[in-house]
């Protein structure tokens, strides 16, 4: 390597121009392209740059030929290159004076390079050296590569012995002239050592990473936010250089910015039609223009870099890149802002949408008109199923320009964007010369050429109207190092009937390129199927892990396949639908090597479950514990090795951090695939429990804390999670028998005498006494109720004005409590009693919790609507809607869909029966988005509409909802001894009677009779029957 370049021709390029004859370095050149230029690029785009591989193999076309362009062509790149690479074998190339073709060639090139006329009887690869290194040496860094003469011999004496004529020619000189002076050039260059494609490479990535790299672009520090910057401006630059068309687009996004108020766009599409692009260019154009230079212009592409995609990284680097406008502009009163949310890692989105309000009011304040961009919306990470569409973008930011992208299938982010009043941009898919330009530029861009006749090959080829397929095609060609086989390659591609045809062709092209001797087994099969079969991606680590690769065969295949794979958050995971069902067809088609493959990533995963020790009551905070959480259990389920899911889910560190991130349903639908009841999942749990009672004993022992802590207090949070999950799926007597167990835990522990265990018990029997209450049981409930209601109020009695907010807070519980069991009892002066007392002393605490005067609010509007006081109970239901909303910012939980429902109710006792059914139909679709279809909180809904079409008189109507209702109940396999379950199955029995259905309804209604449960159901049900008869 000669000399160090400081400084790129283009600020935004790096041209490498790659020398070589046309015969004789086939190999090296693919190596080169296919192994080593992704990483390159991968540098390149790292720091905002694009890497452009100059091989005039690949630029030199039929055209150009036959002009005589071919030397002016090679030496007019190399001026325009930042690098030069020469590697020889024993060819010399295309020489000889007497040439008349290639002397026409010198003719044309003569004027603007009047040397070459010395060298006529000179190859042009040696023109190309000369011009690159020897006329100048050090003007340019070279690496000059030549294969050593014994190796290229021992091969073609080999081919000799073979008849392989093609191998004697590529390992021999055109002939004795040619061998002299190939010699002759040697002597003229530095000598060095020949390792082939892998020296190159090494050359190339020292000058790029130690040298010219650092001092182009302006990387000083290695931080997050500087990566992340770098890494979003490389996207903006490349996605320039693309942009073909769509002029007008950039006229209309720009029209409106100076707008009262100003216009907000959204831009949709179909995949690759340009959206980024767009978007890019006109951000381009926009800071370009003097006119804009009161624009304070930001911009987020979702997917571009690590943790790009979630909502909290595009709140932080959005408010960030707005306080440097700021600190630019000397206002350092907003500049700690940026300290600070650098040092914060978890910030509340309510916070950081707080901060970016700030910030975008100041730069408004200083005469600034701030225009957020955030292209990819469809790929931000959802973090629950009750998520709403785009909450986290403010919707008051009027002052604001706000422009995001997303593709068309992200419905439910369009519907609300706009519903915000976005204009919406839609583009179409590409026009075919807009398809050829783009075709042409892109491969220039890579430093590749095409014919006009293949262009036409390309372009005019039915799937290449699908944008997608085309930027595969050329994305293969790109990667193609055989230019005398590239007619070949481009019929072979263009051949494929679908894009995952196309990929499927790529897959076979990367197991050619990247299985390589050093590692055992298809490493690109290992690779795609491990990503395909994972939940949400694996992280390099895991899957280097997994199967052994290194980091150097691991960074070579991965650098070619980052362009179709999403990291989020450092996992990579396999998005577009099509290389998933190419990876499926190719590779997992068998069961037993979909099996293997699973059983490879459960075994990594187990051994870390393993790793992670036994659980002591609370679960660890680790990223090994989330990641086992997130994909063992699915990996088992999808083995369909139930007994090892089964095993799993019993590990309550494993379930307690399951459940952080996922929520009750998912467990309940991995413990569904089990085949277990419900009961025997109970009875294994209280066997898990019974030996963390123990772990924690022992713990506690080699600690000496067992006067500090006991092990009732310690499960305590875990079994009241187990309490609610049996309750979701409606099965009573497995969520009793945890109670019930954990009361005796409780008990055992009374000995110590110590308060807190006494106040966890009384936890525990208040819990058991709501779920007697929920399910009829209110004979049982009032006397736990009563028990827990006593110790509580002498415990707040007794500590008089210096009662603990957690006493205080206790004994409200009780009171709610007490006030739904005798709601359910319909003693109205009662409930009215106690919930008159839980507002009573929410009033009197210093911080009233929101979430209790919540359900103080839900409990008095339900008394309200009981005593007819409609327009009161409707006044207390939005309160307590209101509450719920703020508490659960951004998402809908299915407990503000039961707020729907009683406001529903209200509304349609007072006649209103249209805006009633709005209120049901968004409770029912709240609890769904949550739950699914079949959920226990999804009948009383269902009920609801069945009720109000029976008062419309739309009997059918209101069958067809109780009888959607019990199917649920039949699907969970539950009916439960609860009220809802009672009153649905009334309303069924009822309505088909009224329509005529005697007989039906008879034999529906005698298999309750004999049941002791039901007896209340069956008096009501008789005397409705004689009524209506």
């Amino acid at each position: 390597m000669t000399n160090y370049l400081k400084k790129l021709k283009d600020p935004s390029t790096l041209r490498i121009f790659f020398s070589s004859p046309f015969g004789g370095m086939e190999e090296e050149r693919e190596e080169l392209t296919r192994r080593y230029f992704p990483h390159i690029n991968h540098i390149c785009n790292s720091r905002g740059v694009q890497f452009v591989a100059i091989d005039m193999r690949w630029g030199i076309t039929s055209e150009s030929s036959a002009t005589a362009q071919v030397i002016n062509i090679c030496l007019k790149e190399l001026d325009r290159s930042d690098m030069f690479i020469g590697f020889f074998g024993q060819r010399y190339g295309w020489h000889g004076a007497d040439d008349t073709s290639l002397q026409k060639n010198f003719d044309n090139a003569a004027g603007s390079y009047p040397w070459v006329s010395t060298f006529r009887d000179r190859s042009v690869t040696e023109l190309e050296f000369l011009h690159g290194h020897l006329n100048n040496p050090g003007a340019l860094p070279a690496f000059l590569c030549f294969r050593d003469k014994d190796y290229d011999s021992k091969i073609c004496e080999e081919a000799k012995t073979k008849d392989d004529k093609k191998m004697v020619f590529k390992y021999s000189p055109e002939s004795d002239h040619a061998a002299e002076l190939m010699d002759d050039l040697k002597r003229r260059c530095m000598d060095t050592e020949s390792l082939g494609a892998e020296l190159i490479f090494n050359a190339i990535h020292k000058h790029l990473t130690k040298h010219l790299m650092i001092s182009s672009v302006h990387v000083v520090q290695e931080d997050r936010s500087t990566l992340a910057r770098s890494l979003h401006g490389a996207f903006l630059a490349n996605k320039v250089k693309l942009y073909e068309g769509g002029d007008q687009y950039i006229t209309q996004l720009t029209k409106n910015i100076d707008a009262e108020p100003p216009v907000s766009y959204l831009i949709t599409g179909p995949a690759g039609c340009g959206k980024s692009a767009l978007i890019c260019n006109w951000l381009h154009s926009l800071t370009q223009n003097p006119t804009y230079r009161h624009c304070c212009v930001v911009h987020h592409f979702v997917g571009c870099s690590r943790d790009s995609a979630s909502i909290q990284s595009i709140l932080k680097r959005v408010t960030e890149e707005l306080e440097l406008k700021c600190e630019e502009l000397k206002q350092n009163d907003v500049s700690s802002g940026h300290v600070e949310s650098q040092k914060k890692e978890n910030i509340d989105i309510r916070e950081l949408m707080r901060k970016l309000c700030v910030v975008l009011e100041r730069l408004i304040s200083l005469g600034k008109q701030p225009v957020v961009v955030i292209d990819g919306l469809g790929n931000v990470k959802k973090t629950t199923k009750a998520e709403k569409p785009v909450y986290w973008l403010p919707t008051f930011l009027k002052q604001a320009v706000l422009v995001v992208s997303t593709r068309l299938s992200d419905e439910d982010n369009i519907a609300e964007l706009k519903e915000r009043s976005f204009r919406v941009i839609d583009l179409p898919p590409l026009a075919p010369e807009i398809q050829r330009q783009i075709c042409v530029k892109t491969l220039r861009m890579a430093g590749k050429e095409l014919s006009a006749t293949q262009v036409d090959k390309i372009v005019q080829a039915r799937q290449t109207e699908n944008a997608l397929f085309m930027k595969i095609v050329l994305n293969e060609l790109v990667s193609f190092g055989y230019f005398r086989l590239l007619d070949q390659k481009i019929d072979s591609l263009v051949s494929c009937q679908s894009v995952q045809d196309l990929f499927g062709n790529m897959l076979q092209r990367l197991e050619e390129d990247y299985n390589v001797p050093e590692h055992e087994g298809n490493l690109v099969e290992q690779v795609m199927c491990s990503l395909y079969l994972s939940r949400q991606g694996l992280a390099e680590r895991e899957v280097t892990g997994i199967y052994g690769i290194t980091r150097p065969v691991w960074l070579s295949l991965y650098y070619a396949i980052e362009n179709y794979i999403i990291d989020q958050a450092g996992h990579l995971y396999i998005g577009l639908n099509d290389l998933r069902t190419a990876i499926y067809n190719r590779y997992l088609q068998k069961p037993e090597t979909k099996s293997y493959y699973l059983k490879k990533i459960i075994g990594y995963f187990e051994q870390n479950r393993k790793s992670l020790g036994h659980f002591s009551g609370k679960a660890k905070k680790s990223y090994t514990a989330s990641r086992v959480a997130y994909e063992l259990p699915y990996l088992l389920k999808s083995l369909g090795d139930l007994e090892g899911l089964a095993t799993a889910l019993l590990d309550l560190q494993l379930v307690l951090t399951l459940l952080d991130a996922d929520g009750n349903l998912y467990l309940v639908d991995l413990w569904k695939t089990t085949g277990l009841q419900w009961t025997e999942v109970a009875r294994r749990y209280i066997n898990a429990l019974n030996q963390t009672v123990v772990n924690i004993y022992l713990e506690m022992e080699e600690d000496d804390t067992l006067e500090n802590d006991s092990a009732g207090v310690r499960i305590l949070d875990t079994v009241l999670i187990l309490q609610e999950i049996f309750e979701q799926v409606g099965d009573f007597h497995a969520a009793v028998m945890i109670m019930e167990h954990h009361i005796k835990i409780c008990e055992e522990n009374l000995s110590t005498g110590k308060l807190k265990d006494i106040k966890v018990m009384m936890y525990v029997k208040y819990s058991l006494a709501c779920l007697y209450v929920d399910h009829s049981q209110f004979t049982a409930g009032e006397k736990l109720h009563m028990d827990v209601y006593k110790f509580r109020k002498r415990i707040v009695e007794e500590a008089g004005d210096s009662v603990g907010e957690e006493d205080r807070r206790a004994l409200g519980k009780s009171y709610h409590g007490l006030h739904v069991l005798y709601l359910h009892l319909q003693d109205d002066e009662k409930a009215l009693e106690y919930v008159e007392k839980s507002m009573e002393l929410e009033a009197e605490a210093d911080n009233v919790d929101k979430s209790d005067l919540a359900a103080s609010y839900t409990n008095m509007a339900t008394i309200k609507m009981n005593l007819k006081l409609l327009d009161e109970a409707l006044e207390y239901a939005l309160k307590a809607l209101k509450l719920e909303e703020d508490i659960s910012f951004g998402h809908l939980p299915p407990k503000i869909g039961n707020l729907f429902t009683n406001i529903g109710l209200i509304y349609r006792r007072k006649g209103e029966l249209d805006t009633a059914e709005k209120y049901y139909f968004r409770s029912l679709q709240i609890k769904r988005q949550a739950f699914g279809h079949h959920h226990i909180d999804i009948p009383i809904s269902l009920m609801n509409l069945g009720t109000l079409e029976g008062i419309r008189g739309n009997r059918e109507k209101s069958l067809k909802y109780f009888q959607e209702g019990l199917d649920v109940y039949k699907a969970l396999n539950a009916m439960p001894n609860n009220v809802q379950y009672l009153m649905i199955q009334e309303n069924f029995l009822l309505t088909k009677w009224q329509l005529g259905k005697q007989e039906e309804t008879l034999e529906d209604f005698f298999p309750f009779c004999m049941l002791p449960q039901f007896q209340c159901l069956v008096c009501n049900l008789v005397h409705s029957f004689i009524v209506i008869s």
